[in-house]
């Protein structure tokens, strides 16, 4: 069973795979935080959210789009000082 743990180690080990240049801490943390968010999803059973609901476990967090999203989110309001567009930015977007 993939656990958050395993999702953490599993970012860490594709981005120290996919990397050439040494990276700053905050790629590393937020390639953690990115590969745990979307099981943040299980919440959804506090508030009442049946696990086959859109905003339930394995819902719209689990989806390319929300990754996406994050990705281009984080992406663009962390790594400020790469330029949109970069080869170095779309290997951002693609990591997170």
């Amino acid at each position: 069973m993939a656990s958050a743990f395993g999702h953490a180690l599993a970012a860490l080990a594709i981005g120290k795979t996919v990397t050439v240049k040494k990276q700053p801490w905050r790629f590393w943390i937020l390639g953690r935080v990115c590969a745990v968010l979307p099981d943040a999803d299980v919440l959804a059973f506090v508030f009442g959210i049946p696990y086959g609901h859109v905003l339930g476990h394995r819902g719209i967090t689990h989806s390319i789009l929300f990754s996406l999203i994050l990705a281009l989110l984080v992406t663009r309001l962390l790594f400020r000082s790469v330029r949109v567009n970069s080869t170095d930015w779309w290997f951002l977007v693609f990591y997170f």
